[in-house]
C-alpha cells in the first residue's frame, strides 16, 4: 500500500518466514486453475493459500508471498497482451527471485475431485514433474498433504544449482501433516473468501467472518479478515480486534507458529500504521523482529520487508535518518536471501532514493534511482506500472536537484503517458502525477494549464470517494485563478 507524501512510498503487504543457512530453494506458487464446475472455483483458490501455508511453515525452502507474486503478475499483464498462464508464472518467477514454480488445476465432478499439479524451472520454463492427485472431495486436507509433499519430493530430483538439497523427511512430514484443520465447512467458506478478496473484498470479508463463526479458532481466517477489514476497507477496529484474536491463538502454539506470529504482527503494524497510530506500528513491528532475531532468521525475504516496512513509518514520522538506516538494512537482508536484484528490490532502492532526495543528498537519490531504473528495464518492464511511479519519483527528485521545471516535466509527461497507455489514468496514482505537474507548470508560469491538471486530479479523487482530497485541490485551483 502506497503512502502519500513528497514522493511514492510502496508498503509491503506480506511476509513469509524461512530459514536462515545458505540459499534455499524459492518456490512461486501460481495460482491453481479451476478446471470444473465454475460452482467449485473457490476450490483452486484454497488449494493455493493451503500450498503456500505448508510450504512457508517448513525451513529448507523459502516460499516467494502472495503479495510479490500478485504484484509480478500485475506488472505482467499490463505490459503483455495475451500472456499464457504458464509463461507468465514462469516470468513472474524470473522477476522475483525464484528458482521453480508450483502450480496446476482443479476439477469436481460430483463428490470427486481431481487434482493436477506442475513443477516449472523457472531458468527454462519447462514443466520438469506433473502429477495426479485423485479422491473426493472429503478428502481434500490430505490430498493437500500430498500434493505438498510430493512437490518436495519432485523439487529434490531437479539438481537446482547452488541450492540447500529438498527433500521428505520424517521431520518435513510431520510438519505438513500436523496443520491446523478446520471445522467441517469453515473451509470452504475461508477458500471462497480468500478467491474475492482482490474482486469483492467486503463480500469476502462476510465468507471469512462466516467461517470464523462456525470455527472460532481457526487463526487463518482471523488473519485473512483482519486483513481485509483494516488493509482493504480501513474498518481498522475491526481489523485489530480479528488479528489479535489470531495472535492470542497462535501463541498458545509455541515456537512451532513463529512465522504465523511473525505475520500477525505485522499485520496489526500495518493496521495500526494505516490508522496513524504511528508508534503503535514501530512496536508491533519490533516485536516481530525479535521473533526473527532470536531465531536468526535475518537472511530472509520477510525480515527485510519488515525492515522495509520500518523504514517505511519512519520516513512517515519525518525520522530521515532512522528511515534510511531501516532501508539499507532492508537491502543487505534482501541480498543474503538470495532472491538477488528482483521486483522488490527495484522497489527498495526506489523508496531509498525517495528519502535521500528529501535529506538534500542529490547524488544518492540519483544513483538509487538508476539501478532500479536498470532492474527495471532489465526485466523488461519499461512500460510497466513501477516503471511509471518510478519516473514519477525522478521528476520530484529532479526539480529538487535544481534541474528545473523542464527536466521534471519530462518524466512526468513518461510517466503520464504509461499511466494512460495501461488504462490507468483514473487512478490515486495518476492524481498524484496530475498534482506534481501542476506545480511544476504554475512554476513555469503555464497558470491555465496547472489549473486544468488540478481539475483533472480533483475530479479524479472525488470519483474516487476522497471529497476531502478533491475539496483541497480544486481551492488550490481557485487561488492559481485569483
Amino acid at each position: 500500500m502506497r503512502i502519500w507524501g513528497l514522493a511514492c512510498i510502496l508498503l509491503f503487504e506480506a511476509l513469509v518466514f524461512a530459514a536462515p543457512a545458505g540459499e534455499r530453494l524459492h518456490i512461486l506458487v501460481s495460482p491453481f486453475r479451476n478446471a470444473g464446475d465454475p460452482a467449485h472455483a473457490w476450490l483452486s483458490a484454497g488449494i493455493t493459500d493451503s500450498a503456500i501455508a505448508d510450504l512457508s511453515s517448513l525451513n529448507n525452502v523459502a516460499v516467494i508471498s502472495d503479495e510479490d507474486r500478485r504484484t509480478a503478475m500485475r506488472e505482467l499483464e499490463l505490459v503483455m497482451a495475451g500472456l499464457v498462464p504458464d509463461d507468465g508464472a514462469a516470468r513472474a518467477g524470473r522477476m522475483l527471485g525464484a528458482h521453480v514454480v508450483f502450480t496446476g488445476s482443479c476439477a469436481v465432478a460430483g463428490p470427486r475431485v481431481r487434482i493436477v499439479t506442475k513443477l516449472i524451472r523457472v531458468e527454462t520454463g519447462a514443466v520438469e514433474k506433473s502429477r495426479r492427485f485423485d479422491g473426493s472431495v472429503d478428502e481434500i486436507f490430505e490430498i493437500e498433504d500430498r500434493l505438498v509433499l510430493g512437490l518436495i519430493e519432485d523439487a529434490g530430483t531437479l539438481g537446482v544449482e547452488n541450492v540447500i538439497p529438498v527433500g521428505v523427511s520424517t521431520a518435513t512430514e510431520k510438519t505438513v501433516r500436523g496443520g491446523y484443520r478446520p471445522a467441517a465447512g469453515a473451509w470452504e467458506l475461508y477458500a471462497q473468501g480468500r478467491g474475492r478478496i482482490e474482486t469483492d473484498p467486503a463480500g469476502a470479508l462476510a465468507l471469512l467472518t462466516k467461517a470464523i463463526e462456525i470455527d472460532p479458532s481457526y487463526a487463518e481466517a482471523l488473519m485473512a479478515a483482519g486483513f481485509v477489514a483494516g488493509s482493504v476497507l480501513n474498518r481498522y477496529d475491526e481489523g485489530m480486534a480479528l488479528t489479535q484474536r489470531a495472535l492470542a491463538l497462535l501463541e498458545k502454539q509455541g515456537d512451532e507458529a513463529a512465522g504465523a506470529r511473525a505475520e500477525a504482527l505485522m499485520g496489526l503494524g500495518r493496521i495500526s500504521w494505516r490508522r496513524g497510530s504511528n508508534d503503535d506500528a514501530l512496536g508491533y513491528f519490533a516485536r516481530a523482529r525479535a521473533l526473527y532475531e532470536l531465531r536468526g532468521l535475518t537472511a530472509s525475504e520477510g525480515y527485510a520487508k519488515l525492515l522495509a516496512n520500518t523504514g517505511n513509518v519512519y520516513y512517515a514520522m519525518g525520522a530521515k535518518d532512522e528511515a534510511l538506516d531501516y532501508y539499507s538494512r532492508a537491502r543487505l537482508a534482501w541480498e543474503r536471501s538470495g532472491r538477488g536484484e528482483t521486483l522488490p528490490s527495484a522497489v527498495f532502492l526506489m523508496n531509498a532514493g525517495n528519502v535521500y532526495s528529501v535529506k538534500g543528498d542529490h547524488a544518492k537519490a540519483a544513483e538509487l534511482f538508476n539501478k532500479s531504473r536498470e532492474i527495471l528495464e532489465r526485466m523488461k518492464l519499461g512500460k510497466g506500472d513501477s516503471y511509471a511511479r518510478l519516473m514519477m519519483n525522478m521528476g520530484i527528485a529532479a526539480f529538487k536537484a535544481g534541474a528545473g521545471t523542464k527536466a521534471a516535466l519530462g518524466y512526468c509527461a513518461r510517466a503520464g503517458r504509461i499511466w494512460t497507455d495501461l488504462k490507468l489514468a483514473d487512478t490515486a496514482d495518476f492524481a498524484y502525477l496530475l498534482e506534481q505537474t501542476a506545480t511544476f507548470r504554475y512554476l513555469d508560469g503555464a497558470h491555465a494549464a496547472a489549473r486544468e491538471d488540478l481539475a483533472r486530479a480533483a475530479s479524479i479523487y472525488r470519483s474516487l470517494g476522497r471529497a476531502d482530497k478533491a475539496a483541497e485541490i480544486e481551492k488550490s485551483a481557485a487561488d492559481i485563478a485569483k
